[in-house]
């Protein structure tokens, strides 16, 4: 980057940085905060980060990663200064959004240096600018938010002015494409589209642009030999982590998106259901999850109703019209070749944004799509440099002042932070989980956290909180896609009665003195509940007495019964004294599927003893036998389940479920067993 460059990059970045981080000083500095629900979820990757053991990006509520870490490692290295070193940030949540803060900032300033680097008008930065805080205040999120959907905008806007920059003919700003299209990759899987086929136009483009110029060398590589070594080892960095997970072979989080990819079976949308999603965000509509849903009829109201809005586009696309064919070259020199390139590159990018529509599940809410806030901001700077183009002669520097200025104002207004209330803070969360720990029978072990379903956003903030605490946290197989593989329980603490180990039950239905009070109406239990040798009986439908019972491997039930998630499914109770040998019967319906799944086999361990084993192809009985004396070995007895067979639907195509399946089962009994 030339000394003129890197003197607007800074001046653009550090200003952004700097205007944004005092209008939000209190949120960044001040107020103490702990994570809660994805962002809880994402500390603990970045905690993996801080080690140098991460090699995933968030997770996907379709059971995978999206492919990398790069934004993790950037949150690290900002909790490490900013919190640890300098003491700057009230507490790591607020170090990671000011890095935050400042990468968006940096990618900001990289998009606006570059496309100046092709307009000299002094004009063109403020009133650039000036449209970023407009449009970025309307599309709200961006810039501030590090939710994993919100932090693409930036990197997008910088890659695709970068391949535009490439594609024109500036094949040094080939490595500010790579360095931006790898953060893309690594936090999006679906931004392997966008990149893979813009870079791979940007690339050609710019080629043929050297061939046409007659210039020696004529090849890219030859004419930029330090750009594309910079490239190569820019890509070289971001590819590694993907290389690493890919030696994991099938286990691999890229042989779960294959096959998440192979096993999607959903219809997809229309292309005008699809291109209707695109011109929403033109609208600065933040509601698509209810104009586009999964079943029913589009809603296309905001066409009249945001009627404003589209005058104002229409009128920018006439003006930028007209000065493209009749003055493109009234800028500075060179400017009419970018400026000419960008439609292009605008056609492309809406063609893959309604591919990307029509690829999409389900409703088709804002975050889906919140990166086209990028493409659509880069549309706004195509008709601020064709507006700066075709004003006749330079105008006074002076003039650059009044839009700077209100670009100020708005910003500092528009991306402000709401303050946060003493619930969203997450301070109440963390302090009932210190408090829980402080009367936990085994406040040393590791915790393993066993939930329902809808209960996991509390739960991911208890588990950071643990950690920060130096208490290692455990979740059962079946959430180790959200969790992480360094929070997966070992199948050895499953199977030992002994393992030292303290089950957190987050239960609904608990008595008022009875367990720990947690938030939300849960309460934590300790000890499992109680089972009679005579009747006792686990349910497990939605009202069911499960959760009581709970270590790992069921998932919420959703009627009569509910679905084994993972091969190693255990429960804990308390068994009450028995004077005779007890039947144990687990009642299940297996997952079978014709030429795929024919049976489901199961191993019963109470007290790591194996007590019985069945073969189900329909709904059948599990049924053991178990000693007295085993009965009433243990306080708390430990009945482990082994299910070899368990099988993904979604492996064998049959539909879009990621889960383990093997059992669906309807309860546990306990019963006198005959003489």
């Amino acid at each position: 980057m030339k000394a003129t460059s890197l003197r607007t990059f800074l001046l653009i970045a550090g200003g952004v940085l700097a205007l944004l981080a005092a209008a939000n000083a209190r949120y960044y500095f001040a107020a103490p905060m702990h994570e809660l629900g994805d962002i809880a979820v994402n500390s603990l990757q970045i905690d993996q980060a801080r080690r140098f053991a991460e090699i995933h990006g968030n997770y996907s509520r379709f059971y995978f990663d999206h492919p990398g870490p790069a934004f993790f490692y950037v949150y690290a290295l900002g909790e490490y200064v900013l919190f640890d070193w300098l003491h700057l940030a009230a507490s790591p949540q607020g170090a990671h959004a000011l890095a935050g803060l400042a990468l968006q900032a940096a990618f900001l300033g990289l998009a606006l240096t570059l496309m100046a680097s092709w307009i000299r008008s002094p004009l063109f930065l403020p009133l650039a600018l000036l449209a970023g805080a407009v449009h970025f205040s309307l599309a709200t999120n961006a810039l501030v938010s590090i939710w994993p959907p919100h932090v693409l905008v930036m990197p997008f806007l910088a890659f695709w002015i970068a391949c535009v920059s490439v594609a024109a003919g500036r094949g040094r700003h080939l490595p500010w494409a790579v360095l931006a299209g790898g953060f893309l990759v690594h936090g999006h899987v679906v931004q392997i589209l966008f990149v893979a086929v813009l870079a791979g136009c940007a690339y050609i483009a710019g080629w043929r642009r050297l061939r046409c110029a007659a210039v020696v060398p004529a090849r890219p590589w030859r004419a930029f030999p330090a750009a594309h070594a910079w490239a190569l080892g820019i890509l070289l960095v971001f590819l590694f982590p993907l290389a690493v997970d890919l030696t994991r072979g099938a286990a691999s989080n890229a042989g779960a998106v294959v096959q998440y990819l192979l096993a999607s079976n959903e219809p997809p949308k229309s292309v005008a259901r699809s291109f209707g999603y695109l011109l929403s965000f033109l609208s600065y509509r933040h509601d698509q999850d209810r104009l586009f849903p999964a079943a029913g009829a589009a809603d296309l109201s905001f066409v009249r109703s945001e009627f404003w809005v589209w005058l104002l586009w229409l009128a920018a696309l006439g003006g930028a019209g007209r000065v493209l064919v009749r003055r493109p070259d009234a800028a500075a020199p060179g400017a009419a070749a970018f400026l000419r390139t960008m439609p292009g590159f605008a056609a492309i990018t809406a063609a893959l944004c309604v591919i990307w529509g029509i690829r999409q599940e389900g409703p088709m809410w804002e975050f889906n799509g919140f990166f086209y806030y990028g493409f659509t901001y880069a549309l706004l700077l195509l008709f601020v440099g064709l507006a700066v183009a075709a004003i006749p002669r330079p105008p006074p520097r002076w003039l650059a002042l009044p839009p700077c200025g209100l670009a100020a104002l708005i910003a500092a207004w528009g991306l402000r932070l709401p303050a946060l209330s003493g619930a969203e803070s997450g301070l109440p969360l963390r302090a009932a989980t210190l408090a829980a720990l402080a009367q936990d029978p085994r406040p040393a072990a590791p915790k393993l956290l066993a939930f329902p379903h809808d209960d996991w956003p509390p739960v991911a903030s208890a588990a950071l909180a643990l950690e920060r605490a130096g208490r290692h946290t455990f979740v059962g197989s079946g959430w180790t896609f959200m969790f992480q593989r360094a929070h997966e329980v070992p199948r050895r603490l499953l199977t030992d009665p002994d393992a030292d180990l303290s089950v957190w039950r987050f239960v609904r239905d608990a008595a008022p003195g009875e367990g720990v009070g947690f938030v939300g109406g849960l309460r934590i239990l300790f000890a499992p509940g109680a089972l009679s040798p005579v009747n006792g009986r686990i349910e497990f439908t939605p009202q069911g007495n499960w959760p009581r019972y709970l270590v790992c491997g069921i998932a919420t039930p959703g009627g009569a019964d509910a679905w084994t998630e993972s091969p190693d499914v255990a429960l804990q109770f308390r068994p009450e004294p028995a004077d005779h040998d007890v039947d144990l019967e687990i009642t299940a319906d297996p997952f079978v599927s014709r030429h795929r799944v024919e049976v489901q086999r199961g191993e019963l361990w109470f007290n790591g003893v194996l007590v019985g084993q069945a073969a189900l192809q329909a709904p059948g009985v599990l049924r053991a036998r178990i000693p007295r004396e085993l009965w009433n070995r243990k306080p708390v007895a430990l009945v482990y389940l082994h299910l070899p067979d368990a099988r993904s639907p979604a492996e064998f195509r049959l539909s879009g479920d990621p889960r383990i399946l093997a059992w669906s089962i309807r309860s546990l009994t306990a019963t006198p067993a005959p003489p």
